[in-house]
């Protein structure tokens, strides 16, 4: 055999217990066991042994529960003091993050008691249907949109080490770029109220990065790197007070854990559908901004039904 796949499988038998190899390069051989030559037997017997299914992301075994079940299936309900367990709520979120739910449809989570709720596979709205559009990232920049100029310069925030700057900045750049394009307003995000010591009341995972408002809901987006603790709080728990101010620690400790895949998160309001986005072997993160935009001209459309609901109400009061 001239590739070394074979070698792979080998490996994997031979932590099964049914083969045994020695030698390498050239003289590298593989042998089957007793019980690897019981094994073979049995598979060309009358009773041959089960083939192993490949593994199945728990998310795609969730959607599958619920759509044998008609579209509709009831799971215990975990809470947020509980050790262990599953998080059902969490797993249909990643489940529509990952692209496992059908087309033009949703996992709906509802709460039915204390210990239960139930998730429904539901056609989404017609309205709430957003084509995805293709959102470029360029491959160099000359020259940055202000908003990423500050976003940059603002280093007390970056939850990105300085090794995927570069790239966060060209995708930033993008989604700030195509945000406008359609006539959104891209802003950073203000720092709100201060803490007490003097530290900014700002952090990432509750106010992000930048907020991009859409027919006049604003909607928060955080960029960050996955492995890297929330700025704001790392910076509070680590920051030493030394000659009348406080002084946080290297930067390099605070990226020893980078891991160099990019995220981006809707840090505002709620919504049952896919809120992160992120690098992953299927994909990178360029590749998901259509669907960040989309979620924000989503949670407009929301905001204005809810909003026409609220004057429905109102009106059918005043008329009692």
């Amino acid at each position: 055999m001239e590739d070394y796949s074979h070698r792979i499988s080998a490996a994997a038998l031979r932590r099964r217990g049914l083969v045994e190899t020695s030698g390498r390069r050239a003289n590298w051989k593989v042998s089957a066991t007793e019980a690897g030559r019981a094994y073979l037997e049995r598979t060309a017997g009358s009773d041959p042994p089960t083939p192993r299914q490949a593994n199945r992301p728990v998310t795609q075994g969730l959607v599958d529960e619920i759509v044998a079940s008609g579209g509709s299936r009831r799971y215990p309900r975990k809470r947020y003091y509980e050790q262990g367990g599953i998080d059902y709520a969490r797993r249909a979120e990643l489940a529509m993050a990952y692209g496992k739910v059908p087309e033009r449809k949703r996992l709906q989570v509802a709460p039915v008691s204390d210990d239960e709720l139930q998730i429904d596979l539901v056609y989404l709205p017609e309205e709430l249907t957003v084509p995805l559009h293709e959102v470029p990232v360029p491959a160099k920049v000359t020259r940055y949109h202000a908003v990423v100029t500050r976003f940059r310069r603002m280093t007390h925030r970056l939850e990105i080490s300085r090794a995927a700057l570069p790239r966060a900045s060209r995708i930033l750049q993008a989604l700030v770029v195509e945000a406008e394009r359609r006539g959104y307003q891209v802003e950073v995000a203000p720092d709100g109220e201060r803490k007490r010591y003097g530290h900014p009341g700002w952090s990432g995972p509750k106010d992000g990065h930048i907020v991009v408002s859409a027919d006049g809901c604003s909607t928060a987006i955080r960029l960050s790197e996955e492995g890297l603790p929330s700025r704001a709080n790392w910076e509070q728990r680590n920051s030493r007070y030394t000659g009348g101010r406080w002084v946080p620690p290297p930067l390099a400790e605070y990226e020893a854990n980078a891991t160099g895949r990019l995220k981006l998160d809707v840090v505002s309001g709620y919504s049952n559908r896919a809120s992160s986005w992120a690098d992953r072997k299927s994909w990178s993160l360029d590749d998901k901004l259509p669907e960040v935009l989309a979620e924000v001209e989503i949670r407009a459309i929301e905001q204005h039904q809810r909003e026409e609901e609220a004057k429905r109400r109102a009106a059918e009061r005043q008329l009692k």
